[in-house]
């Protein structure tokens, strides 16, 4: 037998519904089936949890290995002094030479690795199928081409710069050489 709690109530049509409380529709339930019903599922509360503290709710955010293995290595580097400084790599008097990107200039000559990031924006100049994510600036999902050649003279300025120029950034694919802007 089906009582009120296991019933699929969603699946009857609404009269059938109504039968096992015994409830009239226009009127309502008598008062002293309130109270039967009442003794037997309970007063209709949602029953709250005690709540944690702050502290409490970080702590079990935390209490998993590897953060616990990221917060020692990150102690360990920082009790070397070993942070990482970015440098990027330039053509400077004949010669390659790692610079920081706070001292690029404009017409330094950049050369990129795949997974280099873009210390400054670039005007490409050498590229060999060259694919760069620009998510982080365009929101685009899909890796963008680049080129080097020059375009028509009548094509739009953004089209442009979206072809043949890189963004401070963004993270490229091959070995572009490009020139600061």
């Amino acid at each position: 037998m089906q009582t009120l709690k296991t019933r699929a109530w969603h699946k009857l049509p609404a009269e059938a519904v109504v039968e096992r409380p015994r409830v009239n529709l226009s009127t309502g339930l008598a008062a002293d089936q309130v109270r039967c019903w009442q003794k037997e599922f309970g007063l209709n509360r949602v029953t709250l949890r005690s709540r944690a503290p702050a502290w409490l709710k970080l702590l079990r955010q935390i209490n998993q290995p590897l953060v616990y293995i990221l917060l020692a290595v990150s102690a360990v580097t920082a009790a070397l002094g070993e942070w990482v400084d970015s440098y990027c790599t330039v053509r400077r008097d004949h010669r390659r030479q790692h610079v920081h990107p706070e001292e690029l200039v404009p017409g330094d000559v950049v050369l990129l690795e795949p997974g280099d990031r873009v210390p400054a924006d670039l005007r490409l100049f050498s590229a060999r199928d060259l694919h760069v994510d620009e998510s982080p600036s365009t929101g685009e999902s899909a890796p963008v081409h680049k080129q080097t050649d020059p375009l028509a003279l009548d094509t739009p300025a953004f089209e442009a710069e979206a072809s043949g120029a890189l963004r401070t950034g963004l993270t490229v694919t091959s070995r572009p050489e490009g020139l600061i802007t």
